[in-house]
């Protein structure tokens, strides 16, 4: 592929990840709002966005196989209503690994082949930027509290 070819398919690729709604990043706004005037709840919402981030059937069926710790450990600190360092830790680490062997690897191919659309690795990213969500609420919680 030419580099301008190879250039042209990146900025598609960016064009369509950046103008693309995100709604669950705005939930995630939206229970750092919620956290001012009703922790509580914020925390239960914050499961319920954790839930649909990254313990859906399709996000665990694409890390099917990998041995990705940190989603016991997500899992565990959320029972045990433990918002602190230890779960942000976990879910930077999975963060970093989804990237490292999922977005990555996806991008690559995206870029290497002649064909092929940037939504090929939209949800990808997506669940990327959901994790960054998560993350965020978390670091925002620690603030607050």
């Amino acid at each position: 592929m030419s580099k301008s070819k190879g250039l042209e398919k990146v900025r598609d690729l960016l064009e369509t990840l950046s103008i693309r709604r995100h709604p669950f990043l705005e939930k995630c706004a939206e229970t750092k709002v919620l956290a001012m005037t009703d922790f509580d709840l914020a925390i239960h919402e914050y499961r319920s966005l954790a839930n649909q981030a990254i313990f859906n059937k399709q996000f665990q069926q694409q890390i099917q196989g990998m041995k990705i710790v940190s989603i016991d450990e997500i899992q565990g600190y959320l029972e045990q209503e433990s918002f602190g360092d230890n779960l942000l830790t976990a879910l930077k680490s999975l963060k970093q690994e989804y990237v490292r062997s999922i977005l990555q690897p996806a991008v690559r191919t995206y870029l290497s082949r002649n064909s092929g659309e940037p939504s090929d690795i939209e949800s990808l990213y997506e669940y990327a930027l959901n994790i960054d969500g998560l993350i965020e609420i978390v670091e925002f919680l620690a603030r607050i509290r």
